[in-house]
């Protein structure tokens, strides 16, 4: 199975950019986007469609913000948005597919980098977000999770590791 997971920094501004055309080069079973910044109207499903894709659209409910997308030749046969928290579900950043032999879950996890109560907010999605997945270990045997982490893990993993070592993404307890 061939899978895209990307981070399109909005939609729209990736397909002036050519995703389009890398999405359609490279014929994956699923393509997994975050931070889309749109609703599925403003998508254009007519493309993904035609190339033989179910959509999955989460939309954040702020305009302009945020979002997730999963598109998928397989069909599945149950999926799900958002983790069943009010507040993080209002960002569009979890889908879940379920399928027979695994389950795929694409999120965008929050940054923190806008100050402290964005940080706040960012530790209590991982604290939240952990929870589920243990959920997700109990009833399904595989889990592919994908998506954009907002987490440096080690030095390598980012640019000037020791500027940032104060900077939300690359703290220790993250």
């Amino acid at each position: 199975m061939k899978y895209i997971c990307f981070n399109c920094n909005g939609i729209r501004s990736a397909t002036s950019k050519g995703l389009m055309e890398f999405i359609q080069k490279e014929n994956a079973d699923i393509v997994a986007l975050q931070e889309i910044k749109a609703t599925e109207k403003d998508i254009g499903l007519e493309f993904w469609e035609r190339l033989g894709y179910f959509p999955f659209i989460f939309s954040a409910e702020k305009k302009g913000y945020s979002g997730t997308a999963v598109f998928s030749k397989l069909k599945p046969k149950s999926f799900s948005y958002g983790l069943g928290h009010d507040f993080f579900d209002k960002e569009g950043r979890v889908i879940l597919l379920e399928f027979k032999d695994f389950a795929f879950v694409n999120t965008y996890f929050p940054s923190g980098t806008s100050g402290e109560d964005r940080q706040k907010l960012k530790m209590e999605f991982l604290d939240y977000y952990n929870k589920k997945f243990i959920q997700w270990k109990k009833k399904y045997k595989k889990i592919i999770l994908c998506g954009d982490v907002n987490i440096a893990h080690k030095e390598i993993d980012i640019h000037n590791p020791k500027g940032n070592e104060k900077n939300s993404g690359f703290l220790p307890e993250e």
